[in-house]
């Protein structure tokens, strides 16, 4: 893979759990869970992103 393409999903990742984070918690702390649960899966999904782009 080239580096720009490893940049690019490597900031992807980054930027999809800070979202994730950003909305998970005040969502648990006001018990709206469905947001909660998407945001844990956007969470999850980020590192996912993030472990490959630095796997590769």
């Amino acid at each position: 893979m080239k580096r720009s393409a490893k940049n690019i999903l490597l900031a992807a990742g980054v930027t999809s759990s800070v979202l994730g984070i950003t909305f998970a918690v005040p969502s648990f702390i006001k018990e709206i869970y469905g947001v909660a649960i998407v945001s844990t899966i956007l969470i999850i999904g980020g590192m996912i992103i993030i472990a490959y782009s630095i796997g590769e």
